[in-house]
This record gives structure tokens, sequence and C-alpha cells, in this order.
């Protein structure tokens, strides 16, 4: 069909019918393959992420979308090249009880059933923000490989790891103090640059761990960061740069000599 862009859309952050927060086993996978597969075939990669409620033994399972969900959403989404990000049913849901009076749940929508902004719109106004203010650069780079480091004990990360890149091009070495990271490579093939983000790919919603994530970039001076869309310049001490990351924070670094 030789299409110029692939969209789909998922939404990962789910709950199971115990009531426990879950992250969509097939998720980064995935993206992986559709990232992957845009990148190939030099057409643009879109993704739709909407919230979600299942249906399991008789009983709705809806898991509210957070602030920090958001980000983990947004930041997982760039850090595999997507070129846009829409969103679906982040809606005021209608419930019908036995009797057939219906009443208005706003869950975590974007605007209530009056019309009126929730605090989701707001969080979205300064995450999208954000992300216009990196778009200038992110845009220029597209998804090449990946790979998750540290535990990957959970169904979500160990089906990554069955795509997982065997090595970044210009990554040396990588490492994360506990939990779980994901790393992506990405590269402008008109400045030929290659940029990695390292993200804190641990449930967003779950108690916070706060992990330090270890980069060594042999053989260059300095990284550009770019952590919430803003840019800063640090030199490297033999090639290696750290970051603390809180559960979804991502950093996006481009290694460089000065």
């Amino acid at each position: 069909m030789n299409p110029d862009s692939i969209m789909y859309d998922d939404y990962p952050l789910r709950t199971d019918k115990n009531g426990n927060d879950v992250i969509l086993d097939s998720y980064i996978h995935c993206l992986q393959i559709v990232a992957k597969a845009a990148s190939d075939r030099g057409i643009k990669f879109y993704h739709v992420t909407q919230s979600h409620q299942n249906n399991a033994e008789g009983s709705d399972h809806k898991r509210e979308v957070t602030e920090n969900g958001a980000k983990w959403l947004n930041n997982i989404l760039l850090g595999f090249g997507s070129k846009q990000i829409a969103y679906y049913t982040y809606y005021t849901r209608r419930e019908s009880n036995s009797s057939g009076t219906e009443s208005y749940v706003d869950g975590k929508s974007f605007v209530d059933y009056n019309g009126n902004p929730t605090e989701l719109y707001s969080w979205m106004q300064e995450i999208m923000a954000n992300d216009q203010k990196f778009a200038p650069t992110i845009m220029q780079f597209d998804y090449k490989g990946s790979k998750v480091y540290g535990s990957t004990s959970a169904d979500y990360l160990s089906n990554a790891t069955t795509l997982a890149s065997s090595s970044f091009t210009k990554l040396t070495s990588f490492s994360v103090s506990t939990g779980s990271a994901l790393v992506t490579e990405l590269y402008d093939d008109v400045k030929a640059n290659y940029m990695y983000m390292a993200m804190n790919v641990l449930d967003p919603d779950a108690t916070n761990t706060a992990e330090t994530v270890t980069m060594t970039f042999s053989g260059y001076t300095h990284v550009l960061v770019y952590v919430d869309g803003v840019a800063s310049i640090q030199a490297l001490n033999s090639g290696v740069f750290t970051k603390v990351l809180n559960n979804g924070d991502a950093v996006f670094v481009i290694p460089y000599n000065n």
C-alpha cells in the first residue's frame, strides 16, 4: 500500500480484576515493532493514546489518568520517535444503574460534563508546552533501537527484551542503580547526530522509586541534555553522564565534542 505513515492506538496503564495497577505486557514490544517498521520504511510513526476500561469477570476496572501517568506516556512515545501524539476517549463517562437512572462520572477527562477544564487539562497544557519546546529537535530524529536495563521480571519489560538491540552506535555502556530503565536510540540523518533517551519505566502510579542512570560515551567531551523540553550543556567526565530519574521521568542526550 506504500503509506506515508503508520498509526495505531493503545493504552498501557490498566487495573486488573483484583484492583492492582498493571502495565499492558505488549505495550513496549508493540512500540518496538511499529517504530522500527516506520524507521526502516522512512515513514512517520503516529500514536493515539487512550484512556482504558477493561471488563474482567463481569466487572469494570478503570484506571484513571494521573499527571505522572500522562508524563510517562508522552516520554515513552517521544523516545520511540513518534511524530504525533493524539488522545482518544479522555471523556466524561455516562453510567446507568439497574433502574435506568443515568449519572456522569468525570474520572480524569480533559473537560467535565459541563465542558469545564479539569486538572488533567491543566497537566496536559504543561506537558505539551514542554513537548513543543522540544519539538524542533526531536522531530528531526527517527527511532533506531531500544533496550531495557535492570530488572526485567515484569511481563511488559520481559517481552521488550525479545526485540532488544544488542548494542548502540555511540552509547558505549549503560547502567541503572535500581529498578528498570528503557534506553532508545534515535538518529538525525541530516546532521548525523545520535540521541539517546533514558527513562525510568516503572509504573508511574506506584510508590516512587528514584534511580540513577549512568551513560558512557567514549571519545566524547560533552552532551546536549533535554529535560522537559529545556536544553542544557554538560561536560563529560571520562565520557560519563549521570542523571537521577523518578518514575516516568526521561532524559534525552546528544553526545558531541566541543
